[in-house]
């Protein structure tokens, strides 16, 4: 039997990919078994209430028994072998945490334990890029059933120079107040790099607040976007679904249109990003999180 690699998978379904494919990365270099934990980073998500996402692609993994979750008591016992890791006392195993955001190449070494244990978002194409191929198969879609609604908008995209635009709203944990955080001019400036990039380009915008969005196009007509709203809560996954089908992407500062985007197979494809840095409302901006062949506004 090969060693244990256990990945906790915890967040939106952006971070979800990324913890995955950190995951299968390192279990594909070094010959691991991959486990993946999909209970200990939801278990404690009182805010959001995130659920794991991951049955929605093809991926095959080991679901973490709950002595590979370090049960009972799991929280502690974890951020203690976090703890005795740090100090290389990993006797049974080591807990290897993110506690930074930016890339780090030291993730990629042979853990060299068993089992091992990785806690983190891993939010950068550099820790699975080498085993790109297989991702992108693990990654792709299972078991959807588009409704006749988002056939019929894949439809549209089809025909058209399409530009994905997502413009997400961030809600502050405990009020209903919310807050787009990437400014109207990175829009603005998207938007015109694509018109003058691509001929006759339609604009499809994906948003958590579609009725607030125009305010951002009002440099454009109103038959040159189309505003996406046929999905609801609970079924997102179709909106990433449909984003992967353009060529052309303005994304927001989310791992959701980064996904989106990312999973495109489009070898001709171009990719928007702001060039926002963290600004205490969100992580965006840290070193390896854009890949260098996207553009940055």
């Amino acid at each position: 039997m090969n060693k244990k690699l256990i990945v906790v998978i915890k967040g939106g379904l952006g971070n979800q990919l990324f913890c995955y494919s950190l995951g299968r990365n390192i279990a594909l270099k070094y010959n691991y078994d991959l486990i993946l934990d999909l209970d200990s980073g939801f278990r404690y998500d009182k805010i959001y209430q995130r659920k794991n996402c991951l049955h929605h692609f093809c991926i095959e993994a080991l679901r973490a028994k709950p002595s590979e979750r370090m049960e009972p008591l799991g929280k502690y016992r974890r951020k203690i072998a976090g703890i005795l890791t740090d100090l290389r006392l990993n006797i049974h195993g080591a807990f290897i945490r993110e506690k930074e955001l930016a890339f780090s190449p030291l993730f990629l070494r042979d853990p060299k334990s068993d089992p091992v244990y990785f806690d983190g978002y891993w939010q950068s194409e550099k820790y699975f890029i080498e085993n790109e191929e297989i991702i992108r198969n693990d990654l792709k879609f299972s078991g959807l059933k588009p409704s006749a609604a988002n056939l019929d908008m894949l439809l549209k995209i089809q025909n058209c120079n399409a530009v994905m635009i997502h413009i997400r709203w961030f809600i502050e944990p405990g009020t209903k107040s919310a807050l787009n955080e990437a400014l109207s001019s990175y829009y603005k400036s998207a938007v015109s790099y694509m018109s003058a990039h691509v001929e006759l380009p339609h604009y499809f915008v994906f948003s958590d607040r579609p009725d607030q969005v125009k305010t951002y196009l009002s440099d454009l007509p109103a038959d040159a976007f189309t505003i996406v709203d046929i999905n609801s809560t609970g079924t997102a996954i179709y909106d990433l679904w449909l984003q992967t089908h353009f060529r052309y992407f303005i994304i927001a500062n989310s791992t959701f249109s980064w996904w989106g985007a990312w999973l495109s197979t489009r070898k001709d494809k171009i990719v928007i990003a702001p060039a926002l840095k963290n600004d205490g409302i969100s992580a965006w901006g840290f070193e390896g999180l854009i890949p260098e062949h996207w553009i940055q506004l």
